[in-house]
């Protein structure tokens, strides 16, 4: 028992539950009401975590309600909070399956009503807990269930996998895609209430695994001020977007938010006397105002030919999801030179990358410097959570700790930044000496932060922790 008291005492307080919390023996009610978590059961005896050991009674009503002898554990109040996050989310989703695996196990149809609201509960627990996305996936013997949520991947649920393809066979209906096709990607989308869903199935070696992307529309599209823009970033982000003309490149990875500083951008140009025309693959947010295209590659429709097409629609502003090829490349590059506002996204890790990029895809240094206005590269970090974040005192910033309003010490998410305005001084930089360590040597001596010096400050204002910023930034 000591040996335990060592384990959980040594212990980061995120990986504790995944090895000692012993679920379903207690109730969630219980759990609240004696502060307590009960952790693994020895030989008829169950540990349990508490910031009061000496509390007999605790123990003994315990011991009621489970039958077995108790053996106090002592753990900090943060440990604890942590703990009763954990258990009291995962419980509330098994109770679910729970109450709906034996009703759906004596039916065949996948339009009956048990199984129906099981997928509503799928669907809304995401939704509840702001995922971006939920993963199905089978395997040999079971299906596991995954919410992505702040970015983070996090286990939810575990099914047989006889029960899954029923609710991939429902998740198929409500998108409309073939049931008896189970060989080739498909994808589509469907509307639940105020959410937009996208899902892609995939076949796998046990079957086919289901992603659904849950796009809020009432809250997908961000304010330029809630994007996280400091002071100054933000106002040259503004002064750019307000030009006639001229590129604005937004770069980063895949999930780097770079979807939400585009839509932002065009959210705050949508009026009525601008011509705005998107192309997209696929349309993430419908927008009331602007004219949104689909690229359609299996009729070979991609972004340079609906480019060419817009280019004799009279736009003012031109949103290109990403610029992937050299032919697109060129005809925004024109565009942009022309009396157009052009929005566009590369995936590049850095703003002088981009630059570099974009030479490789045959766009010469001076086509950049005369069109391109500014280059944003950016990154989602996670913020820690307001409620129980905690100040280190050996290196003066903030830590994650984890309590019931959080996942694991943080709650919701922002952006970093680091802008590149292509004014005259970095012009000739890209004419004379366009090697990206040239490029981000001028960033800094005009003033510019890079992404790492970005994220910083963001951990000196107590917004995120140096743990964080290390995980989703390399340091160069």
């Amino acid at each position: 028992m000591f040996g335990l008291f060592q384990e959980l005492a040594s212990m980061p307080v995120s990986a504790i539950s995944e090895t000692t919390i012993a679920y379903n023996v207690l109730s969630i009610e219980l759990i609240k009401q004696y502060q307590i978590i009960p952790l693994k059961i020895e030989n008829g005896v169950l540990h349990i975590a508490t910031v009061d050991p000496n509390n007999t009674y605790i123990l003994s009503v315990i011991a009621f309600h489970t039958g077995l002898k108790t053996y106090p554990i002592p753990v900090d109040e943060n440990q604890l909070n942590y703990l009763m996050n954990k258990y009291c989310n995962n419980m509330n989703i098994t109770h679910k399956i729970n109450q709906s695996t034996p009703k759906i196990s004596q039916y065949e149809d996948t339009h009956d009503e048990t199984l129906i609201d099981f997928v509503n509960q799928i669907i809304e627990t995401g939704i509840k807990q702001s995922a971006s996305d939920i993963h199905i996936e089978p395997y040999a013997n079971l299906c596991r269930i995954r919410y992505r949520c702040d970015g983070i991947l996090y286990d939810k649920l575990s099914l047989t996998t006889e029960f899954a393809i029923r609710i991939i066979t429902r998740l198929k209906i409500l998108a409309k895609l073939d049931i008896t096709e189970h060989r080739f990607p498909q994808d589509s989308r469907f509307q639940y209430q105020t959410t937009d869903i996208r899902i892609n199935s995939c076949p796998t070696l046990f079957g086919e695994k289901i992603v659904l992307r849950l796009l809020n529309n009432d809250k997908a599209i961000l304010s330029i001020s809630a994007l996280g823009f400091s002071a100054f970033q933000k106002q040259l982000f503004m002064h750019n977007i307000t030009k006639p003309h001229g590129m604005i490149i937004v770069t980063g990875p895949t999930s780097s938010g770079k979807t939400s500083t585009l839509y932002a951008a065009l959210h705050h140009l949508n009026i009525a006397e601008k011509n705005i025309t998107t192309i997209e693959d696929p349309i993430e947010i419908q927008i009331p105002g602007i004219n949104q295209m689909n690229i359609q590659s299996k009729i070979n429709l991609d972004f340079s030919i609906l480019l060419r097409a817009i280019m004799r629609q009279d736009p003012d502003i031109i949103m290109i999801g990403e610029i992937r090829d050299k032919e697109t490349a060129a005809v925004a590059i024109q565009a942009a030179t022309t009396g157009h506002l052009v929005l566009t996204s590369l995936h590049t890790n850095s703003a002088a990358e981009t630059i570099l990029r974009l030479v490789s895809l045959g766009i010469s240094p001076l086509q950049i410097a005369n069109s391109v206005s500014l280059i944003i590269a950016q990154r989602l970090i996670r913020k820690l959570c307001h409620y129980c974040k905690n100040l280190s005192t050996q290196q003066n910033t903030f830590t994650a700790i984890g309590c019931l309003h959080c996942s694991n010490g943080y709650l919701g998410r922002t952006g970093i930044f680091e802008l590149l305005p292509i004014d005259e001084k970095m012009a000739k930089c890209i004419l004379t000496d366009n090697d990206s360590t040239s490029i981000k040597n001028s960033m800094k001596e005009n003033g510019h932060d890079l992404l790492y010096e970005s994220a910083y400050k963001k951990v000196l204002q107590g917004m995120t922790s140096l743990e964080e910023i290390n995980r989703i930034i390399i340091q160069t």
